[in-house]
């Protein structure tokens, strides 16, 4: 058995109902998805990350590995998918779930559950989400529009569970940080932003960085990895961004 069966199980006993598994291409291939049945499948992307490359030796291999889970789906009564439709991988996404029902989400598409307007700042991110069943407003601390990209594929799975818009809406804004991902670290008094209640005495603990000068500290550890997340960080309003890399944040 698996480290992942033993961990799923260990969290049965102690009385969990749901479990949130992260997989990639590499942990599918090695088998340690097998016997794993899940309610929902998110497909996030294909990304091009050359070590995963190496190990598929192509992309197109790479990207099977990336859809085995989802074709593993079969009970099409009981089992569902949800595809990021601006993925250039979509449509061979789409052929992987077969019978099986899925939702769509994005940014540049006409998708089932779709950002309608997106606000980026280094500090927040605001999003209007247009779904199957109403209009709801995210306001989240997760910086930059890969978060966008996760909160829409969030809310595309509390749609498939019959979760009620405003309690998913609460539960994409009471995840304040992902540590290590995009992480405004000189903010991590949790302090109130310019204009909230509190905001004055908070000041007076904030490391000594003026508020408009936030610090972010990320996981990336490959090039492209780190392209992708200065981009971010343009993208959300960085006129100057001043780079140290090459530490792994122990």
């Amino acid at each position: 058995m698996c480290v992942l069966q033993r961990s799923l199980a260990s969290m049965r006993d102690r009385g969990a109902t749901a479990a949130v598994v992260e997989c990639d291409a590499s942990s599918i291939a090695g088998g340690s998805t097998d016997w794993l049945e899940p309610s929902i499948a998110v497909f996030t992307n294909c990304g091009d990350d050359p070590g995963d490359l190496e190990v598929f030796g192509d992309k197109q291999e790479y990207m099977d590995g990336m859809l085995e889970l989802i074709r593993s789906l079969k009970d099409a009564d009981r089992q569902r998918a949800v595809i990021n439709a601006d993925d250039e991988s979509y449509k061979a996404a789409e052929a992987a779930c077969g019978s099986i029902p899925f939702l769509t989400y994005g940014i540049n598409t006409d998708a089932d559950v779709r950002a309608e307007s997106v606000e980026l700042t280094l500090w927040q991110t605001t999003i209007i989400v247009k779904t199957p069943v109403g209009r709801l407003e995210i306001i989240s601390n997760l910086v930059g529009r890969h978060n966008v990209y996760n909160i829409l594929a969030a809310v595309a799975v509390g749609v498939l569970l019959n979760v009620p818009l405003a309690d998913i809406g609460a539960g994409v804004e009471s995840v304040q940080v992902v540590p290590g991902r995009c992480e405004v670290v000189n903010n991590v008094l949790d302090l109130p932003l310019d204009g909230e209640e509190g905001e004055e005495e908070a000041q007076q603990q904030q490391p000594k960085l003026p508020h408009d000068f936030p610090v972010v500290v990320d996981a990336a550890d490959t090039p492209q990895r780190l392209a992708t997340v200065l981009e971010t960080l343009r993208e959300a309003g960085a006129e100057r961004v001043f780079t140290v890399f090459g530490c792994d944040g122990q």
